[in-house]
Parts: C-alpha cells; structure tokens; sequence
C-alpha cells in the first residue's frame, strides 16, 4: 500500500505510472539500504537526508502532521490482535 501511494502520488505530480514506479521503488529500497547499512538510528538519518528548508524536509513534516506513525501503529496492533484471535 505505501508503495502504491508513492506510485500514485508520482503520477499524479506528472509522472508516467512507469516512472512514478520507478522512483518509488528505488526510494523504499534506497531507504531500507542505508538504514541497514548505516550505524546511526533511522531518526538521525531522516534529519541527515532532510536539508533546512529543503524538499525533503517538507515531505516529513507532512507525514508526522498526517500521523504516518500512528497509522502504522495501528495496523501492526490490528494485526498482532487478529493474528492471536486466529491461534486460540
């Protein structure tokens, strides 16, 4: 899904679906990389990768405003609950 809606944002900013995919793509892989390779925590590399008064910077303050972390939160929740109703 988070995938998706990074497609579908592309697209919707002018990309072609092939492009938006591309670059989606190669953000979550990118991301996922250097976190595992890096020692420094995911919260000190999102301020590194987040120039003052850039692009990027904007794009994080409207994940925390739209509550990416609490969505994801909550669906892990729904998730682990379900997966324990299932094993009773």
């Amino acid at each position: 899904m988070f995938i998706d809606a990074l497609i579908n944002a592309g697209v919707k900013q002018g990309l072609s679906k092939n492009e938006a995919k591309i670059l989606a793509v190669q953000t979550v892989l990118g991301s996922a990389e250097m976190v595992q390779r890096e020692e420094k925590s995911v919260e000190e590399l999102t301020i590194l990768a987040c120039n003052k008064g850039g692009a990027s910077v904007e794009a994080v303050k409207v994940l925390e405003e739209k509550g990416l972390s609490e969505a994801l939160s909550s669906a892990v929740d729904a998730c682990v609950s379900r997966a324990k109703e299932q094993t009773k």
